[in-house]
């Protein structure tokens, strides 16, 4: 079990999110150590840096507008072009004197639609996949930025094989509890080009019942060999970050 940071107060690790909220942890399961993992045949090519921060986060827009629920196919947004690079942008305006920390996680699946190893986890405290094919840009405590406040980086072509689905999520946690969205205002999600910095579409995320603690931002999946996106802008009541693990599968200990 690998201890990860939390924000303020030292060490953390993926077990002690079963304090939070005063929810029960998921039992450990076994798992070999990732450098254990067997070779994938045929080599992807290196991982590419992400594009330059500054066109990634200008949020000026001039993608395709999405509407929840909509699946898409990423090469019909291309142009044409290999897509290999990309980048899910996420975005938040805060309400004044309103206490609230938004994080954005994901949860990289197997064909189960689970969790393998607590390291498909990525979140705040594990910035990347072991190999570096999905990465996080860090927390944003404060939505001050005047584009995306978290993104997400993903190289398509060397994310392993195991992993079909990339399910990305927001949770809104305040001194280890859960809380729900009514302190954001203009959330959204986008997907770039990484290797240009072009937007290729966005979503509005505006599902902020009082009794949603996480939403579901959308998902990348392989279909056939295809990638999709499924923008689904999803409410789950009454789950927190160790709620999400839990239906995911992450293996946190007691």
């Amino acid at each position: 079990m690998f201890n990860v940071p939390i924000k303020e107060t030292g060490a953390l690790s993926l077990g002690d999110l079963g304090s939070i909220g005063g929810q029960s942890a998921v039992p450990a399961q076994s798992a070999p150590p990732v450098q254990n993992y067997a070779p994938v045949q045929s080599a992807p090519p290196p991982i590419q840096p992400p594009a330059p921060a500054a066109p990634i986060i200008g949020s000026s827009g001039g993608g395709v507008r999405l509407k929840k629920g909509q699946k898409i196919s990423l090469s019909d947004y291309s142009g044409g072009g290999a897509l290999t690079n990309i980048t899910v942008g996420i975005g938040w305006d805060l309400r004044p004197g309103v206490p609230a920390d938004l994080d954005v996680s994901v949860f990289c699946l197997d064909s189960n639609n689970r969790c393998a190893y607590e390291t498909d986890f990525v979140f705040y405290g594990n910035l990347s996949l072991a190999n570096g094919s999905v990465r996080h840009s860090g927390d944003s405590t404060d939505g001050a930025s005047a584009g995306d406040d978290e993104q997400i980086f993903v190289s398509l072509p060397n994310i392993e094989p195991r992993i079909t689905r990339l399910a990305f999520v927001i949770t809104n946690t305040v001194n280890d509890e859960p809380q729900n969205f009514s302190a954001v205002t203009s959330a959204y999600a986008r997907v770039v080009n990484g290797s240009n910095g072009q937007e290729l579409f966005r979503f509005e995320l505006s599902q902020y019942a009082a009794n949603v603690t996480a939403l579901m931002i959308g998902e990348l999946y392989n279909y056939n060999g295809v990638w999709k996106f499924n923008t689904l802008g999803e409410g789950k009541e009454n789950m927190g970050l160790l709620g999400l693990c839990g239906f995911y599968g992450v293996p946190v200990s007691d």
